[in-house]
């Protein structure tokens, strides 16, 4: 159990409460510093600048409170080169006990080519920075659902920067230009707290867990909210928090095993921790690693991990009430919450192998001959390799203007705007005729 739940709102303070709870005791004298732990989050995000992972996941958003829900098993075959990237998945056929574990799935020991797009199995994606296209996605079209004039494959593609699809893995997206922030939401709670200002970090104590003895911290993960009470004349302010388990292991590099979303309470000029006390769920967002294994001589990378997002059973939800969490803290000394959670989503993944590469700018494919190519920013179509009326032949565009779909697609627009302007001009004159008949 943590030690400390009340901190003083001053640095004073926190030595003063500090030295009433004293930390438990650790191996080599003292814990780390929020500076150090920071750093070694840092160190591993930049270790994994350039490196091949090969993972299984597990993972899907489930029906409220249904822990039983099926969840689908994916298998990727990663490289990762600073904003360069390059994806295979594959999807599991059967789950099994070890739901990681699938002979089928086949590792390469080099990025994909264009010419293998076709001879190896899966959805492959890949990403560059810079270029006429940005972002592009391969995957073989079922022989049922090709268009009589058949094409094998369908190759889309973006000069806009878009994310690779969806992976479980902590810290390998961590600095990309294509984990855009307005897909934060997939994000593990990992990838959130390296992200967090240092300056907001803050130790709270230590904790005693079964992968060994953990300093305890907390990191801002929002902004503080004020809200002013009904019934006098103060303040509650609720800051929202990032809780996180450092196992205290040098050599390992103080792995990172826990995170929980958490809040902290401010009231008459004291801070008060959010407290769980409901075993339907320790918090909104849990996300758990194990088993480390060693990347290089400085870093070592979670094997294994989940991460689960809790809500509110609607039937029994309430709503914020500050003045219920005010009077609580002043009656107890803390805010319990045991509001009863469901289970929302549920993710998990397996490292098959993972190591370091060489730093490499050749991870983009090309459209292979006779694949279609949509061009999702312009919405054009085409089949790469043949000429452009053949193409719209191939694709049923044969009566499209010259310039493809962008082509037909700007001439109908041009004639639905003469089609308004005729019967704009059809409407004025026979109101033009009426005024004259009436005068």
């Amino acid at each position: 159990m943590l030690r400390l739940i009340v901190i003083g709102q001053s640095h004073a303070q926190l030595l003063v409460v500090l030295s009433i709870l004293p930390l438990n005791s650790v191996s080599y004298g003292s814990p780390p510093d929020v500076f150090t732990l920071r750093g070694s989050l840092e160190r591993v995000v930049r270790e994994l600048d350039s490196c091949h992972v090969v993972a299984a996941t597990r993972g899907n958003q489930v029906a409220m409170g249904d822990a039983a829900a099926k969840r689908p098993i994916t298998f990727f075959d990663m490289w990762f080169s600073g904003d360069c990237a390059q994806l295979r998945r594959v999807p599991a056929a059967t789950e099994k006990e070890n739901w990681w574990d699938d002979g089928v799935f086949r590792k390469y020991s080099s990025p994909i080519s264009t010419a293998d797009l076709e001879k190896v199995a899966g959805l492959k994606g890949c990403v560059k920075p810079d270029g006429p296209l940005r972002w592009a996605e391969w995957r073989d079209v079922p022989v049922a659902k090709r268009p009589a004039s058949g094409f094998p494959s369908l190759y889309s593609c973006s000069a806009e920067t878009s994310p690779i699809q969806v992976f479980y893995l902590p810290y390998i997206g961590v600095n990309r230009s294509w984990m855009l922030p307005e897909r934060s939401g997939s994000w593990l709670a990992s990838d959130h707290l390296v992200r967090t200002d240092v300056n907001s970090w803050r130790i709270v104590g230590t904790d005693k867990t079964l992968s060994g003895e953990c300093v305890v911290i907390e990191a801002n993960s929002g902004p503080t909210s004020e809200f002013r009470l009904k019934d006098d004349a103060d303040t509650l302010s609720v800051t929202p928090l990032w809780k996180a388990w450092f196992v205290i292991d040098r050599e390992k590099g103080f792995p990172l095993i826990r995170v929980q979303s958490s809040a902290r309470y401010g009231f008459r000029n004291r801070e008060y921790s959010l407290v769980r006390d409901d075993k339907s769920a320790p918090a909104l967002i849990e996300y758990v690693a194990d088993h480390f294994v060693k990347f290089s001589s400085t870093t070592w990378f979670p094997r294994n991990g989940r991460q689960r997002t809790f809500a509110p059973d609607p039937r029994s939800a309430r709503q914020f009430d500050a003045d219920r969490v005010s009077n609580e803290l002043l009656s107890s000394g803390k805010f319990v919450d045991d509001e009863v959670l469901m289970l929302q989503t549920s993710r998990e993944w397996h490292i098959l192998q993972i190591e370091p590469i060489e730093p490499n700018n050749s991870l983009w494919f090309d459209a292979p001959i006779n694949s279609c190519v949509h061009r999702v920013d312009t919405e054009d179509r085409y089949i790469e390799g043949v000429s452009r009326e053949e193409s719209d032949r191939r694709l049923g565009l044969s009566l499209a203007p010259a310039g493809g779909l962008s082509g037909w697609r700007m001439w109908r627009n041009s004639l639905i705007a003469v089609n308004i302007l005729i019967v704009i001009i059809v409407a004025y004159r026979l109101l033009l005729r009426r005024n004259q008949g009436d005068s």
